[in-house]
């Protein structure tokens, strides 16, 4: 196997991308991976820069899109951070087939912030999906 990686890296550039891991690799993350890039690169002409992800949206050991949208959004926007996030399709192991659009705002730095009051509990919300042949009862027992 490979032992050695080189690397030369060039200036940021926006546009339009798409990264498929071909199975149910997690989307979120991709997302992660490259949300840093995509929000530090200049636009692409007149129109922001968008990643187009596919792979899984609900994959094992790995944040769901929905903890993406509703916890990681919400706080990385205190940071200044912005992003449109369209789920077109979710994606289950083992096939994934999830698809979801993510078109960030640009930035030039990120804002400081203080988080050392957790808030209070205001809201609990379970989500259970299922997909293909399993039986929609199987979506009941996760709760």
């Amino acid at each position: 196997g490979s032992t050695e990686v080189t690397f030369y890296p060039q200036a940021l550039q926006g546009g339009k991308f798409v990264a498929d891991t071909q199975t149910a690799g997690s989307i979120c993350l991709l997302l992660q991976a490259s949300l840093p890039c995509l929000l530090f690169s200049p636009p692409a002409g007149p129109s922001p820069s968008q990643v187009t992800l596919r792979g899984g949206t609900d994959a094992q050991m790995a944040p769901p899109i929905d903890y993406l949208t509703s916890v990681f959004r919400p706080i990385v926007s205190k940071f200044g951070v912005k992003f449109d996030c369209d789920l077109k399709k979710r994606g289950f192991f083992p096939r994934g087939g999830g698809e979801v659009v993510v078109t960030p705002s640009s930035v030039q730095s990120l804002s400081p912030v203080c988080i050392t009051d957790p808030g209070h509990v205001t809201k609990v919300t379970i989500n259970s999906f299922v997909a293909g042949a399993v039986p929609i009862k199987v979506c009941a027992m996760d709760l």
